[in-house]
């Protein structure tokens, strides 16, 4: 007897989707599941907002539906959600896996991600936003001001940036502008 769930993984095919206030965007997720038996189902069972606001169209829960709509928030505001999907096989083994998705109805980049460069100097960060936008990338000079570190285009809605500055601090904060 099968004993062994599902391997499954979920994953938007764009961390960040941004459109006018109101508007449906569409938003498709690429899932991966495997399992010793070749009968083995995927299917979305969730889609969640962290405000408890969203607006989904054209998914069918208890479906392998990968493809569907979120509707943008107010203006200038954006908002998590989170996608579920379960892979079940035929012995009634069950794996869940979800995938967050940020909303927005701002046109700056949303989403900003840092982890250390592979070089090992610097600070890589991953800037997500709607393609084809140009954003500046700044960090603190002093307490009360910040200053520019970069420039990215958002290619596809996603562009990396290492930043070399030499900070040798503990931490650092970073924000993203459009200009």
């Amino acid at each position: 007897m099968d004993r062994d769930p599902p391997q499954v993984s979920v994953k938007g095919s764009t961390r960040v989707v941004t459109g006018n206030p109101g508007e449906l965007i569409p938003v498709h997720t690429q899932v991966q599941a495997s399992d010793a038996d070749p009968q083995s189902t995927v299917a979305l069972v969730d889609i969640s907002g962290g405000d408890g606001a969203s607006e989904v169209q054209d998914a069918v829960l208890e479906a392998d539906t990968r493809d569907f709509k979120l509707r943008a928030p107010a203006t200038g505001t954006s908002r998590v959600d989170r996608v579920t999907y379960a892979a079940s096989d035929p012995s009634g083994n069950v794996a869940l896996a979800s995938a967050d998705v940020v909303v927005s109805s701002s046109p700056a980049a949303t989403l900003l991600e840092a982890v250390p460069a592979t070089q090992g100097t610097g600070v890589k960060l991953s800037v997500f936003g709607q393609a084809g936008r140009a954003v500046t990338i700044q960090a603190p000079s002093d307490p009360t001001g910040w200053t520019d570190v970069g420039r990215v285009i958002l290619v596809s809605g996603q562009a990396d940036f290492i930043d070399q500055t030499g900070w040798t601090g503990p931490y650092r904060f970073y924000r993203v502008v459009a200009k």
